[in-house]
């Protein structure tokens, strides 16, 4: 299990927190046992929308990319230990919102893109989630996802637990998440 939360915004938006959240909201797996990793993105007088990844696999590794588009929040990733021989990448997005041309929208994209390619080996598995902020696959950004070999997987989740805060009552929530998401997966085929 891996969530891509974004503006994850807790109370104060202090670190302990936001730790209280995660341990509440996510409780102990049945063996008793905590084992939730997450990183949320450090949380400044800039970044105040900051993007975060839990998970139940360890993560080996996590830090953020600059989005130039969004000065509040940037992309997020992470390294997780699926299994002893297995990691996936997974990076936590959150596109800036239908108010905006998609023409910024698919700027930032092609931004991540280009993170992805530098710093993503190409036998990775990966995972991209959070708010693409789109109304359909057939906008521009998507499109150049599908073109540099993401594949789509829709995932429109609702949270069902009434500790998982949402800021507006859509339909199309997951974690802090409004809008349309689209989590995407590909064994890392992008062009190069």
């Amino acid at each position: 299990m891996s969530l891509f939360c974004s503006e994850a915004n807790v109370g104060k938006h202090t670190q302990y927190e936001f730790d209280e959240f995660i341990a509440e909201a996510f409780g102990p797996k049945p063996d008793g046992k905590q084992d939730i990793w997450f990183f949320r993105e450090p949380r400044t007088p800039i970044v105040t929308s900051p993007n975060a990844i839990v998970s139940r696999f360890p993560l080996i590794n996590a830090g953020t990319w600059q989005d130039s588009q969004a000065t509040d929040r940037n992309f997020v990733w992470a390294r997780l230990q699926i299994s002893e021989k297995v990691e996936l990448w997974v990076v936590s997005v959150h596109l800036l919102s239908q108010n905006k041309t998609s023409t910024v929208r698919n700027k930032e994209v092609q931004e991540l893109i280009g993170f992805l390619q530098s710093h993503v080996p190409t036998d990775a598995f990966l995972l991209i989630g959070g708010d693409f902020n789109t109304k359909s696959e057939k906008e521009q950004c998507m499109q150049t996802l599908n073109q540099s070999g993401v594949v789509f997987l829709p995932s429109n989740i609702r949270s069902t637990n009434p500790k998982v805060p949402t800021q507006t009552p859509t339909p199309n929530v997951t974690c802090t998440t409004t809008g349309f998401c689209r989590t995407v997966h590909c064994k890392t085929t992008l062009s190069r």
